[in-house]
């Protein structure tokens, strides 16, 4: 791509895209702390005592169970730290035995205790505790709060790869913790565990490598609530300091389900039979209506969660409305789903201009002008930025395997050359900006030549990311300036099939005496090889590699002997089988004897008219070069199998006689006298 071409493109296109996500929470466990007395035993149970060296912090507090120090009434459990003397009483509190969670969203609301040397905390430990130890089994500590930092609030997570003072934690400023309670929660999957406060993300612990080490949270955990009085974290206790108190409103458990979504394919066929849709399965006690066009058909699972369809003509809309507790604030959902073209065998045209009005086509710029003669496209353009033409097709199509395009071009003789650019787009508006095809124009004799490309394999590196499946439009950008050229038929080919043996293959002459080598572009190749052998049908060697499609009729050098010509296809699937052979006798000797014997002329010096037998054979094309390889007039004359040549060279010397009769070039010297 020309560094002009890519700066436009860049300005034009770079942009963002957003994502967003949604989950639903249904409560699963919670309890509300409606009873008076301890907390509810079908719940909680109790660490009791000093545990070993201070709960393994060096904490100074002794856990009871009393009532004094955990008790709860008007709907809010208060967990109390007392001094009596020199010692401190508490409680911790925990679900272990009684209830364990692995996965979904836990929520405490709580007010915090004041006081240097409180550390109150709500977190949760791995149920194979007793079997793994610490911290193998992992620790969630959903909320901890030190005194001596009174409107700081951490998160953090300990794993057998970062624990005690642990790497992984992160931190929130509130100033009304203990003057006003707050939601800390924690939601916890399989790929991610987010801490917020009052419903506001503040840390993600996402470790890109996810193993025993790293990540011992895929396993059941228990709650647990308390106060400790000092240790480790909790640092130095206020000496004035007699009592602490947290009190918390709940503790709410809810599982996170999908937001009600259609899962199926966004692009469908024409009369497709057996398309699923579905959507998350909320469990008991919840159904689903389904509705899809007017043209398809649900075939099963109406008023569940899946549904196959045999699908219609038409674009549309498929649409669920869901009855029951999802826990989710809207329980309906929809997807558009559009009709696409399935493109099968080699080919497909994609536009063949039998529609004189164009339909389809538009432009970006009033110095374009578009016309139809003759079933071909007329573009002519003066343009001082980067603009296109576009068209828009009557239904996206399927290129997964039809990635090869061919532009068949002419530009008008001795004209300007145009600087063109061809881009697919997809339904969703991504465009080929990557892998744009720069169509490089590099004729201007007024003949068609086709200019190919392959997209296979290179949808994706495009960013966004182009969906092969859904391809609306195409466009064709002009860089600034003036031109015109014509475009034909715009073919798509199958780039997944080995192409096809080439047809056709002819030679010829061109004006500079060289030979030239035609066949049938039309094939799902997107390129082409040259083989060459001196003997017939055996040992063609290769000679040239990935000849473009814009390069045929090829052009070749005369040579001294016959040879034999075969030519191949290749594309992204492989390489295809010779085509058949055309034959060259090139012959330039100095010696008649030497010429080939089936083609004759004579005399030979001669003074301008010359005798060439045919022996019989009918001859196709005729030229007289001269030694720089400009043409010379003559005139000729049929007389059963002789040819009579009559042409006034401007000077005496060697001049070469190209004849081309059936699948055969000769080359012949002449000397003129």
């Amino acid at each position: 791509m020309n560094t002009r071409f890519k700066t436009l493109f860049l300005t034009l296109f770079l942009g963002i895209q957003l994502v967003a996500f949604s989950q639903c929470e249904v409560l699963v466990w919670n309890d509300e702390f409606d009873g008076s007395g301890l907390p509810n035993s079908a719940n909680w149970t109790f660490d009791i005592g000093t545990g070993s060296n201070g709960w393994g912090n060096s904490e100074i507090q002794s856990y009871t169970n009393s009532t004094t120090n955990v008790r709860q009434s008007n709907g809010v459990l208060t967990i109390e730290a007392i001094k009596s003397g020199n010692s401190w009483t508490s409680a911790r509190i925990k679900t272990q035995t009684k209830k364990t969670f692995k996965y979904g969203k836990i929520v405490f609301r709580a007010k915090l205790p004041t006081g240097v040397g409180t550390w109150p905390a709500l977190w949760m430990l791995g149920e194979n505790i007793t079997s793994v130890g610490w911290p193998a089994c992992g620790e969630i500590d959903v909320m901890e709060h030190v005194g001596r930092n009174q409107n700081v609030i951490q998160a953090a997570l300990h794993t057998p790869s970062s624990f005690g003072n642990t790497q992984n934690k992160g931190s929130v400023v509130k100033n009304t913790v203990s003057s006003q309670f707050h939601e800390y929660s924690v939601s916890w999957n399989a790929d991610r565990i987010v801490f917020s406060l009052d419903n506001v993300p503040y840390y993600t612990y996402n470790p890109s490598v996810k193993n025993s080490s790293t990540w011992p949270f895929d396993a059941p955990q228990f709650l647990i609530m308390n106060i400790a009085i000092g240790g480790t974290f909790g640092g130095s206790v206020d000496p004035a300091l007699t009592n602490a108190k947290m009190e918390i409103d709940y503790v709410r458990v809810y599982e996170e389900r999908d937001s009600p979504v259609i899962e199926g394919p966004q692009f469908v066929f024409e009369n497709q039979q057996d398309i699923t849709y579905s959507a998350p399965d909320y469990g008991d006690g919840v159904s689903y209506t389904w509705t899809v066009p007017s043209d398809a058909t649900i075939v099963s699972g109406q008023g569940t969660n899946q549904i196959k369809v045999r699908w219609g003509a038409t674009d549309g809309t498929v649409s669920l409305s869901i009855a029951g507790e999802t826990g989710c604030s809207s329980n309906t959902a929809s997807a558009n789903v559009a009709t696409i073209v399935e493109l099968t065998g080699r080919k497909y045209e994609l536009e063949n201009f039998s529609n004189v009005a164009l339909t389809g086509w538009t432009k970006n710029d009033a110095g374009i002008s578009m016309q139809n003669i003759n079933n071909t496209l007329k573009v002519t353009y003066n343009v001082n930025a980067l603009k296109y033409i576009q068209y828009s097709f009557p239904k996206a199509i399927d290129l997964s395997n039809h990635g090869i395009v061919k532009l068949p071009i002419r530009v008008p003789n001795g004209t300007t050359l145009p600087n063109l650019l061809f881009t697919l787009t997809d339904g969703d508006g991504n465009e080929t900006i990557t892998t744009n095809f720069e169509v490089k124009v590099n004729k201007n004799n007024g003949e068609f030549y086709t200019y190919t490309y392959d997209f296979s394999d290179r949808w994706a590196l495009n960013s966004p990311k182009v969906n092969e499946k859904f391809i609306k439009s195409l466009r064709i950008y002009m860089l600034s300036g003036q031109a015109s050229f014509d475009l034909d038929n715009i073919i798509l080919y199958n780039s997944e099939i080995i192409p096809e043996a080439p047809s056709g293959l002819t030679a010829g002459i061109n004006e500079n005496g060289e030979i030239t080598l035609s066949w049938n572009n039309g094939t799902n190749a997107s390129a082409f090889n040259l083989y060459r052998s001196g003997n017939i049908n055996e040992n063609f060697v290769k000679i040239r590699s990935n000849i473009l499609t814009s390069d045929v009729p090829y052009s070749i050098n005369p040579t001294a002997s016959i040879n034999f010509y075969k030519v191949s296809g290749v594309n992204n699937a492989g390489e295809s089988a010779l085509s058949e052979q055309v034959e060259v006798i090139a012959t330039i000797t100095d010696a008649e004897s030497d010429l080939d014997t089936s083609i004759t002329i004579y005399p030979n010096p001669c003074n301008g008219r010359c005798f060439i037998n045919t022996n019989g054979l009918p001859v196709s094309e005729l030229k007289i070069l001269d030694m720089r390889g400009a043409a010379q007039s003559f005139n000729k004359q049929e007389d059963g199998s002789l040819l009579i040549i009559d042409f006034k060279a401007s000077a005496s010397g060697v001049y070469y006689l190209l004849l081309k009769q059936t699948n055969k070039i000769y080359v012949k010297r002449i000397i003129v006298e």
